[in-house]
C-alpha cells in the first residue's frame, strides 16, 4: 500500500486478499481500515474485470451516446425509476450535499449525460413490489445499439464480484458476522451508470459539483484523467490518480452509518478544465438490500431503511427537465 502521509489515495491489490497468506489477508484488513479512517478513497488493482468486458461496456456506450438526441429520448429514464437515459441538465449531485461550498448547489447542474440500468434478479417479483424504485426493469436500447445489454451486464456482474470482495474485507475490518453480506445484500439495490462529460471549451463550474455518495461502496472506471477531486479536510482538496487497469473506489454514506462513523465518505467533484477530452466513466454503485435497517431513525422513531435513506437522496439530485433553462 502506498505512503499515506499526505494523504494520497492508496493502492491495494487484491490479490493479496484472494491469494495471501493468513498474514497477508490480516495486512490487508488492518491497512485498509487505517485508510479508511483517514479517507474514504483507495485504489484497488487485479479487481477481476477483464480489459475486454470494460472495452465492450465503453465500446456499446459511446455508441449510444452518439445517438441523436431524439433517439435517446425513447429510452429516457421514466419519473419512477433511475433506470435508461438521463439527458444533459437533468441531475445535479451536489443539491443532495448540504455542505457544499460552491455557490447555489439548487442551479449547479451536472455537465454530463448518463444511462443507468441495475441487476435483473429471478424470482425478484416480491422486491419489485415493496419497492418498485429500486427493482424496476431495465430499459435496453438493443434495437439502435446491438449487443448493448449484454456488454453493460457483463461489467455489472464482473463489477459486482469485485465489490463482493471489498465487502468481505470491509466486514473483517468492522467484526461483522461471517453471513452478513449474503443477509443483506441477497438482491442490492446496486446501479451501472455510464457517464459522458463533453469536450471542456471553457473553465468554468464543475462536470459534477461536491458530493458524497449515499450506498456501501462505489467502484469507478475512467478512459481518461476527468478531473476527479477528493477533500481530504475542509476547503483542501486533492487529484484523484488514474492508474491503467485499476479502479477508484470510495465509501458512501451508507457504509459510514454501518461502520458506526468509524470510517469516511468523502465529498468528491469532477473540475471543468478548458481543453478537458470528453470523458466516459463505467461506476457501479452498491447499496444493500432495499429493507436493510440503518443505524438511524425517522423523526417518529422508525428505523431507517436502505431504501429510505437512498430515495431521500436520489430526490435530491433529479431536476425538472428545466431546471437549467
Amino acid at each position: 500500500m502506498q505512503a499515506d502521509t499526505t494523504l494520497e489515495i492508496p493502492l491495494v491489490d487484491l490479490n493479496r486478499w484472494q491469494l495471501g497468506s493468513d498474514a497477508e489477508r490480516a495486512a490487508v484488513v488492518k491497512d485498509v481500515d487505517a485508510y479508511l479512517q483517514k479517507l474514504g478513497f483507495l485504489m484497488v488493482s487485479n479487481h477481476g474485470i477483464e480489459p475486454a468486458v470494460r472495452d465492450a461496456a465503453r465500446h456499446a456506450a459511446h455508441r449510444f451516446f452518439a445517438l441523436n438526441a431524439s433517439i435517446k429520448q425513447a429510452y429516457a429514464c421514466p419519473p419512477d425509476a433511475y433506470r435508461g437515459w438521463i439527458g444533459p441538465g437533468l441531475e445535479s449531485n451536489a443539491s443532495s450535499y448540504s455542505e457544499s461550498s460552491e455557490g447555489d448547489a439548487d442551479v449547479l447542474i451536472d455537465l454530463k449525460e448518463a444511462y443507468s440500468v441495475g441487476p435483473a434478479f429471478a424470482a425478484v417479483e416480491d422486491y419489485r413490489k415493496r419497492a418498485p424504485r429500486w427493482y424496476a426493469p431495465n430499459i435496453w436500447p438493443d434495437e439502435v445499439v446491438p449487443g448493448f445489454s449484454q456488454a453493460l451486464t457483463a461489467w455489472l456482474h464482473a463489477a459486482d464480484r469485485c465489490t463482493l470482495i471489498l465487502l468481505d474485507i470491509l466486514c473483517s475490518a468492522l467484526g461483522l458476522e461471517d453471513g452478513w453480506v449474503s443477509a443483506h445484500c441477497r438482491h442490492p439495490m446496486a446501479t451501472v451508470t455510464a457517464n459522458l462529460y463533453p469536450e471542456v471549451r471553457q473553465a468554468g463550474g464543475w462536470r459534477v459539483g461536491a458530493h458524497t455518495d449515499f450506498g456501501t461502496i462505489t467502484l469507478l472506471d475512467r478512459d481518461t484523467d476527468n478531473g476527479l477531486q477528493v477533500e481530504v479536510a475542509p476547503g483542501q482538496w486533492i487529484e484523484a490518480p488514474r492508474l491503467e487497469n485499476a479502479l477508484t473506489v470510495n465509501l458512501g454514506e451508507m457504509m459510514v452509518l454501518l461502520s458506526g462513523g468509524r470510517w469516511r465518505a468523502n465529498p468528491h467533484r469532477v473540475a471543468a478544465r478548458a481543453g478537458a477530452a470528453a470523458n466516459l466513466s463505467l461506476i457501479y454503485f452498491h447499496d444493500p438490500d432495499y429493507d436493510l435497517e440503518l443505524p438511524a431513525q425517522h423523526d417518529d422513531g422508525r428505523p431507517v431503511t436502505a431504501a429510505d435513506f437512498l430515495g431521500a437522496k436520489m430526490d435530491q439530485i433529479i431536476q425538472s427537465p428545466d431546471a437549467s433553462a
